[in-house]
Parts: structure tokens; sequence; C-alpha cells
């Protein structure tokens, strides 16, 4: 073919393409494809048929979302006219559910879930419109057609025919409609796996359905609702069961623990409709009522396991009890599993109702003792009161006389209960014991009797009188009671018992253990009484540990682990290894275990104080017990008892560590200070006096000794090197009295008081006396280093703590290096006085070659002290403090300045506030050792009340030609004296707290070097360049931790760096301060009088 051929060709073809497109395709082009020799296999016409494919894909869809938006549009023009008379639900019902049929055979099952969703929510609104007088002809009809069958929900079926047929020819019943609408959810939900969310949403939907029954006032027989209950909850729980997995294992337990106990409360209430839950048999009208639900219980599909349960339940009373019982074990095992014990305990409360209509105490009572643990843990005391009355009548109907006692000893003692029942039980505990033949009843005191404030009526007892103790005993009784006794046993105590022999004795260990305890307590007048109180720290751990055990022992669950071993095919070498556990969710038992009560063990009684015929009443009453002990020694105060009508109510007062003490004789022993208060570092005069019986002052054979605490120094004509006291015995009746001389150290360690204990021992005594002298200090001696430059001053302040007026003289410094030496700055000749509250301020410098690199030099200062009435010439004390000095050396210099360059207006003209200043910071090193440390940073510290700060305010510095400066940009916030901002210099390492905070902290060189400058530093007056006088209120300077900006500090411990000790880096412009004016003013530099003069004198 040649090329006029092919052109023609071309051109034919062209054109009939044109034609059919123009015939055909004229309003829509894009129509018409061209096809390339689509048998021919190249691209083109792979391409040409992409193209078609691609164009009738696209076609499709165009023609099904718009032919959707039709049907959309006609559903909602429908749902848009619901208030006409003639509009009806089911209809509409109908016509939406076939768009969920659509979107669910397309496999958009959310998109047919939504449409569900909109189909409950609009009849809901329908229902709450005619809660409120809005009624629609179409809802009446529903009251027209009640419901004959309650057999619950049908989820076995993805599409219930026949309910949506009663829907279609508007005969349905609303529980046939609710029905239907939620197995299609459910349907839904189960294909989308979300069968937690079919459990979640039934209680709702089975709420919601009951309470439109309400609102439509569709009569049903009684019962019908709790069976239709009872079945939708076991569909919902068979069907989740089957279809659960194991990826929402813990929301589905979640949910269905609440369907178990609401199907056990809906089978309860038809327990007691039909008379199936008491131990009587059914009347007729109860047989009828059976009747007339098993007529509902049909169901076309077929009978579930479900249904025929129920029906057998309600046709026997043994198998209604068998049900009952499988629910309330599901329902508490349910709850236990996801850790909601309360409602476990209220579902267990209701098992021990059930048993005691069945007139089963034995099987109630431990459910009735667990739901009083929790209501006592949750602090519902009427509630377990009111449950405390049940566990009565069980525990009085099993012939459980012990424990019946006890429970009503809880019921009279309680608070919260009406009197007359109160009055009633403490009635029946007077009667307990009368009817016991022989052996008393044993049991505890409280909660009906309470012992506090267990004292002995002295410190020490002899054999020829009475031996007292005395108690406030707390009756919670409604009425007052007469006792036959209140006694209280003792036992005798040696500390020297042998082990062996108390370990054979259970009783005595428990005593020699707790009198062993009482033996380590401190003794004599500082102790307020004889008891001990137990820890507050080892009761709560006690009960902790108790409720910890308690929880374990109800939630936990013991895994199954079993190992699995495979091997390879020689059988010598293990392939894999792994533990199986085969039973990870086990249930818990439910059923409680039967209560044991404590025995009560009766210890010695050969040795008892009593008190007899006594009338106890309502509230707190003062006993007090006595008798004649024999015997002298010591005695511990084991058990208290009280008598009355054949019971005895015991108490273990071991815990207690009472001791009583009784001698052949009465023996005192006193301290007196002849001044208050004493005061340490001074001789101070002490009185001992001691009435020493006779018997028990043996001077060749044990004589008596005074030892003191380390500390203190006892100087006495009648105290011996070794510490023996020479002490004749008081025969005649008079005490001995001694004088002795004390002098207590002075601690280094700041504090306010110091105590010094003073033993008395030996003679014969059977347990050493211990008294107590408290001293306070005379001075607080604390010590500073300062740095001006170079040069380093060290301070020494002495601040008085006492009335005492004393003289100060010669002080004298020194140190362990005889590198340092120190020059005294203050005229230390004459002798200052020192009071309370006043202070004396020694200053010398510090004198050390430039090459001394050492960071902790210790050293001692010493001065002399005596009475300021003392005469001269009587020798004075001398006192030493030891402190050591840190950083010795200054590293670096920093001076901040203002910088008139680049300014137009000269700063000597004055500061104004709202004006941008430059101001220059600059970094020195001073020495060589300062420049071989790297690397260094800086940070740029102010005061955000005061400066308004732009620039670089962190970085690192660099030195060039031995110095490093940074320009900041400042404006002034606030007018009046003003501190410059600073910087800081920074190098790395861990930082501590406290070296952190140490190092942060300013410090005003010489803020505590005179008292008076410092008093008188608040009246000073400059006057500026107008020749006004203007008030110097010069302030501090700001603290560094108060300025630094939070993002430094983050950044700074992020970093490691923490700044130079205040000794090392010298502020040279610390306290110069400028003065900022509202108006243009001239520009005033001052510093602090302090530092003035300090430089002056430097």
């Amino acid at each position: 073919m040649n090329e006029e051929s092919r052109v023609k060709s071309r051109l034919l073809r062209n054109s009939v393409f044109d034609k059919v497109k123009n015939d055909f395709c004229s309003k829509l082009p894009d129509r018409c494809v061209t096809l390339c020799e689509p048998l021919k296999n190249d691209a083109k016409a792979s391409e040409s048929w992409g193209s078609v494919l691609a164009k009738m894909r696209q076609l499709l869809l165009d023609s099904y979302s718009r032919n959707l938006g039709r049907f959309e549009e006609f559903m909602r023009s429908q749902r848009e006219s619901r208030t006409d008379v003639k509009w009806s639900y089911c209809a509409y019902f109908l016509l939406q559910e076939e768009l969920a049929f659509m979107y669910e055979m397309l496999g958009l099952y959310e998109d047919a879930l939504v449409q569900y969703d909109e189909l409950d929510a609009l009849f809901t609104q329908f229902v709450l419109n005619f809660s409120v007088g809005d009624s629609a002809p179409w809802l009446v009809n529903f009251s027209k057609h009640p419901a004959t069958r309650w057999d619950g929900l049908c989820l076995s079926q993805p599409i219930n025919i026949s309910k949506r047929e009663l829907i279609k020819h508007r005969e349905a019943s609303l529980l046939d409609l609710r029905n239907y609408l939620f197995s299609r959810q459910c349907t839904l939900l189960f294909v989308l796996l979300r069968s937690w969310e079919v459990g979640q949403r039934a209680i709702p939907f089975m709420h919601n359905c009951i309470k439109e029954l309400d609102i439509l006032e569709i009569k049903l027989p009684d019962g019908a609702i709790d069976c239709w209950v009872y079945l939708s909850c076991l569909e919902v729980l068979n069907m989740c069961q089957k279809v659960e997995t194991l990826g929402h294992i813990e929301t589905y337990s979640l949910c269905t623990a609440g369907l178990w106990d609401y199907a056990r409360t809906k089978i309860s209430g038809l327990g007691h409709l039909c008379g199936l839950m008491h131990p009587g048999n059914p009347t007729s009208s109860e047989l009828l009522q059976v009747v007339e639900l098993l007529t509902g219980l049909v169901r076309a599909e077929g009978e579930s396991e479900s249904l025929s349960s129920l029906k057998e339940a309600l046709s026997s009373k043994e198998g209604f009890h068998k049900r009952y019982l499988e629910l309330s074990e599901l329902a508490m095992c349910s709850f236990k599993h996801i850790g909601r014990l309360r409602s476990a305990r209220k579902v267990g409360k209701d098992l021990a109702s059930f048993h005691m209509m069945l007139n089963e105490p034995e099987k109630a009572e431990g459910y009735l003792h667990d739901a009083v643990k929790m209501f006592k843990a949750e602090g519902w005391e009427m509630l377990a009161d009111d449950t405390r009355m049940d566990i009565a009548w069980c525990q009085k109907a099993t012939n459980q006389t012990q424990k019946y006692c006890r429970t009503c000893m809880y019921i009279t003692s309680s608070s919260s209960l009406p009197k007359e029942t109160r009055l009633q039980y403490q009635k029946e505990l007077e009667t307990i014991g009368l009817s016991l033949p022989d052996s008393p009843l044993l049991v505890r005191c409280a909660p009906v009797f309470y012992a506090s404030c267990i004292e002995p009526l002295s410190e020490c007892f002899t054999c020829d009188k009475p031996v007292g103790l005395k108690m406030k005993l707390l009756s919670n009784l409604v009425e007052s009671i007469e006792v036959d006794t209140i006694c209280v046993s003792v036992i005798f105590w040696t500390p020297d018992v042998d082990p062996a022999t108390a370990a054979k004795n259970p009783v005595r260990r428990r005593s020699q253990a707790s009198a062993l305890v009482h033996s380590r307590q401190p003794s004599g007048p500082d102790r307020c009484s004889h008891s001990r109180e137990p820890s507050g720290s080892s009761v709560v751990g006690i009960d902790l540990y108790n409720r910890i055990q308690e929880t374990i022992q109800a939630s936990s669950q013991t895994l199954d682990l079993h190992p699995l071993v495979e091997l390879k095919v020689d059988e010598e070498l293990a392939s894999s290894s792994a533990v199986v556990c085969r039973s990870p969710l086990r249930r818990l038992k439910s059923i409680p275990g039967a209560t044991k009560e404590r025995e009560i063990i009766k210890d010695e009684w050969n040795l008892l104080l009593t008190a007899a015929d006594r009338v106890i009443k309502p509230g707190s009453n003062e006993i007090v017990v006595s008798a004649t002990l024999n015997s002298p020694g010591c005695y511990l105060v084991n058990q208290l008892c009280v008598k009355f009508n054949g019971i005895e109510c015991f108490k273990n007062l071991t815990t207690e560590c009472i001791t009583l003490s009784v001698m052949s004789k009465e023996l005192k022993v006193t301290l007196e200070p002849l001044q208050e208060p004493l005061v340490a570092g001074l001789n101070q005069d002490i009185c001992l006096t001691i009435n020493l019986p006779s018997e028990l002052h043996d001077e060749a054979d044990a004589p008596l000794k005074l030892v003191a605490s380390e500390g203190l120094r006892l100087v006495s004509e009648c105290i011996k090197d070794d510490g023996a006291l020479s002490v004749a015995p008081a025969d005649n009746g008079e005490p001995c009295r001694i004088n002795i001389s004390g002098f207590a150290l002075i601690p280094d360690i700041v504090q306010d008081f110091i105590c010094h204990e003073i033993t008395l021992s030996g003679g014969n005594l059977r347990e050493a006396i211990t008294r107590t002298l408290k001293f306070v200090l005379p001075f607080r001696i604390t010590q500073r280093l300062h740095t001006a430059y170079k040069r380093k001053f060290v301070q020494v302040l002495v601040v008085g703590c006492t009335d005492t007026y004393l003289a100060l003289s010669k002080p004298v410094i020194a140190s362990f290096d005889a590198r340092i030496s120190f020059t005294n700055m203050c005229n230390f000749d004459q002798c200052l006085t020192l009071k309370k509250d006043q202070n004396v301020s020694f200053l010398w410098e510090l004198q050390t070659n430039d090459l001394f690199s050492e960071t902790h030099v210790p050293c001692t200062l010493q001065f002399e002290y005596r009475l300021a009435d003392d005469d001269v010439t009587a020798a004075p004390y001398k006192q030493k403090f030891n402190f050591t000095l840190e950083n010795l050396k200054t590293l670096f210099t920093v001076i901040s300045t203002l910088d008139s360059s680049g300014d137009k207006r000269n700063v000597k003209d004055g500061l104004v506030i709202d004006r941008d200043y430059n101001i220059r910071l600059s970094v020195s090193p001073v020495s060589d050792e300062a420049v071989s440390i790297s690397p260094l940073w800086y940070e740029i510290s102010f005061s955000k009340k005061e400066w308004n700060v732009a620039g670089k305010l962190r970085g690192d510095v660099k030195f060039e030609n031995g110095r490093f400066e940074a320009l900041i940009s400042a404006r002034p916030q606030k007018t009046g004296y003003l501190y410059l901002p600073s910087i800081i210099v920074l190098r790395e390492g861990a930082v501590s707290k406290t070296e952190d905070s140490n190092a942060e902290l300013p410090n005003l060189l010489a803020s505590n070097l005179d008292d008076k400058n410092t008093n008188n530093s608040s009246s000073s007056f400059v006057k500026d360049h107008a020749g006004n006088d203007l008030e110097s209120n010069f302030k501090s300077p700001p603290e560094e931790n108060e300025t630094i900006v939070d993002d430094m500090d983050q950044n700074r411990l992020k970093n490691k760096l923490k700044p130079f000790c205040e000794n090392q880096v010298y502020n040279c412009t610390r306290a110069q301060q400028v003065y900022v004016s509202s108006r243009d003013s001239g520009l005033m530099m001052s510093c602090s009088p302090q530092l003035t003069e300090l430089t002056m004198a430097i």
C-alpha cells in the first residue's frame, strides 16, 4: 500500500469514528472508545482494552452511586413523612433493611450495622415522644398485638424469617420487633468479630425493652418479662462462648459477669412468684401461674437448651434449686475472675438468704461472714451489723455457743443499731452463760470491753503494802451490768531465765519475750507511764501484710504449668522445649470455708490482782485492782479477765509490757539540778537524793556505782575514780543527799540541746535505775570563707543561746598545714561580752602560696570564755571548734558593665525604664590552673522582674587574649536601684542536689562583719544629680536560684554541668547597682555599705 492509500484509510477511519460518536454519543462522547486491532498482542491493543475496561468500571460505579443516591433520597423522603397519619414504621423498617441487606451482600458489614442502629434509635425516639403525649397511630397498634410468646432471643439464625414475616404483615408484637432487630445487630457484630460488644449491648437492650413495655402499657402475664430476660441472657452467653476469640477474653468477661447475675436475679424473681423458693409446697394460684408461663415458652425454630432448662426449673422445686445454685456459682466465679469482689460478695449474701429460707444455716454462715468482711473494709457499719444478726440466727440454729456469744457481743456493742435491738441481744448475752452447766464460756473482751491507760499506782511497791493497778474500762453495752470479778494476772519475771527452760513452757516463753522488750525501754521519771504504746509503723505493716495475704488467697490462681520437650529422631537431643499452661483460667471456689475462732489460752492465774462485785456502766469506768505480793521482784502484767453470768472475757496484756516492781522496802532515787536550765560547757551543781534500804546495800559485796554517759563528767567527794558511791544506808528513814558538779562537753555539731544519762547500778539492785539530764548549749559557732579577688578571709561567728552572760577572749586559729597562715583583722586583746541573741564575730585573712592547690584544709579555732561576773583571776574555760576550708584558690573574675558603644545616646545621661541598653559581661582567668580547665560554659543570670534580656544567654567559653566577653541587650522593667545581670561559669561534672544548691547561692561578702553597719544600712541617703535627697534602699543581690531561667537549669542538669564554687569565681561588680528612673536622670552606681568598708580595709 502506498503512502496515498494509507492517508485515505486513516481519514476514512477517523470520519467513521466521528460519525458514530456524533450519531450515538453526541451528549456523552467519552462513552465511545476505539479498539485498535484487538486480536493483536501488542502494547497498543492492550492499552485500548484497558481503556475500555476502565471506562466500563467507572460507568458501573457511577450507575451504582446514582441508583443508591436515588434510593437513599427516597428513603429519606419516607423518613421525613413520619408525621403522616398513614406512615408505618414497619414499612419503613423493611425499606431501610433492604439497604442494610445490600451493604451486607457487598461485605460492608459496618455500614449495614449503622442502618440497624439508626432504626433502633428511631424507634426509641418514637417511644420517648409517646411518653410525653406525642403518639403515633402505628405505635398504638403494638398494644393491640400483645406478646403471646416470651421465648427470648434467637441468635442461632442469621435472619429470623418468621419474625420478619410478622413485621411485614404488621402483626409483630413489641417483643417480636425488638428480638428481630437485636438479633440482626448481633449477627453483624459476630461477623465483625466483636462478640464482646454483643455482651456489652445486651443488658442496656433488655432494660430499654422493659421500659418501652411500661411506657406503651403493654400488659403481659406476671413473670413473662423475667422469662424473656432469663432466656435472652442465656442465649447471648451461649452464642458469645461459641464465637469468642482469645484476643478479647478480658473484655468479654467484663460483660458476661453482669449477664450471669442478671439471669440469676430474674430466675430468683420467678422462684418467688411461683412458690419455688420457700420450703413449702406451691399453692394452686402459683401452679396456675406456672402453667400460664409455660404456654408462652414455645419457639417455632425448636427448643434450645436454655429453654428446656427453664421449663424443667419451673416444673419442679428440685430442678429450680439446682438451676439457681448453678447460676449463682457462675455469677460469683465471673465476678471474682474480673476482680469485682464486692459484686461477688453481694451474690453470696443472696445465696445466704436462699439457704436461710431453706433452713440450711450451716451453708449460709460462710457467705455472711464474707459479706461482713467486705462491709467492714469499706466502712458500711450498719450493713455489717444487719448481716451479723443473720449470722447470729445461723449460729444459734447450729448450736455454736461460743461463736453465737461473740456475735451477740458485736451486735450489742454496735452504735449503728437501734437501742431496742442492742438491748435484746444484751439480754440474750446474759442468758447464754447461765445455760452452760459446767465450765464457763471463754471469749475475748473486745468489742464489749476495752481496757486502756493501764498504770501502776506507784513506781515501786513494798511487800507489806498492797500492789495496785489502775485502768480505764470502756463498756459498749446499752445498760449497766453487774460483774462478778475483774482480775488481772501477773507473772514473776527474772531476766536471767534459761532460754531452754523457757522454751518448754509456751506461756512463759511469751511472757519472757514481752518482758525482754520492756527491759529495753527507758525507766525513771522521764518515762510517763509503765505502758509502752505499740509502734505505729509496725501495726500498719502487720495490718497491711494480713490484708495482702487475704487478697492473695481470695483472688490469686495457681497456674498448672508442665514442661514440654520434643526430642529429635535419635531421641538423644532436644529439638525444642517449652512450658505449657493447661488451665490458665480456673474458676475460684465460690463456697467459703468454715470460719475458725482463734483459741483463747488461759495462762497462769496463780497471782491475781482483783476487784470484786463491781457495776460496769456504759462508757468509761475507773477500775482499781489490787493484791498483796509477798515475794519481792519484778512482775509482768499478763491477762485481764472480766467475769459475769458464767462468761469470762479475756484480754492479753503482755504486749503492753507493763511491769510491777516489788521490794522489801521502798527505794527512791531523785536527781535535781540546782539551777534551770543546765548549761553545757559550764560547771553545774546537781543534787542526787537516794533513799536506800539497808538490805539492798552491801558496800563490801556490791557497792553502788554511778555512771554517766559519754561527754558528761561528774565530780563529787562521794564519787570514787571508778564511779563507786560512798553512801550510808538510810536506817533512820532519812535520805542521803549528794552534791555533784557536772560538766557537759560542747559538741561540734550544731544542735539546740544535748541529753546525758546517769545510771545507778550495783548494791544488789535487781535492775539499774536511769535518770536523764538535759543541757542547753551556751553558744553556737559557725564559720564562713569570704573572697576579695585573690585574697581569702575566714569569718567565725559565735551566737549566744542562753541568758547567761559570757566573756570571750584570746581567739586563736591554726591550720594543720604549715603552708597556711592567718593574719588577724580585728582587735583580739579586748574581752567581748556575749548574751542571748547577740553574736561575736572574728575575722582573719588567709595567707598562702599561690601554687597551693589543696581543696580541703582542716583548721581549728580555740578561744577562752568565762562567766562575765566571775573574777578575772579565775581559771577560764577553753573551747575548740574544728572546721574545714574548701576551694581556697580564686580561678576566675567576672565583671558586668554598661556598654555605650553603638548607642546614639550616652548611658551617662542616665537609665530610663523601657529602653534598651547594652551590657558587656566578661570572664577572666586569674591563674594558669584556670586556663587549663576545659571545656567551660557560661550562663547569663538575671531577674525577670527587673530586666528583659535579649541575646545569647548560654554557650561555651573561649578565652582570647586572656579574656572572654559576652554582649547582651537588656531593658529595665522597673525603676529604682537594680543589680546588673551577671554571668555564671560552668564546668562538666555530676551535680548533686546539695552541691548544686550550694554553688548557686550567692554570698554577700561582709553580711555579718559589722552588725552596726548592717543596722544602719537602711538609713543611708544619697543625692541625685539635681541635689535632691533620695533614700538609698539598697537591696541584697538577688539569689541565683531565683534568677536563672528554668530552661537553663534543665539544660545544665541535662549536660551534667555544675557552676564553680562561689570562692573560686569572684564577681567584681556583684554589689554594684544602677539607678533607673521613669525620666532621664544621671546614672547612679553604688555598692552596699558593708562591701565598701571591706574594700577600703583591703
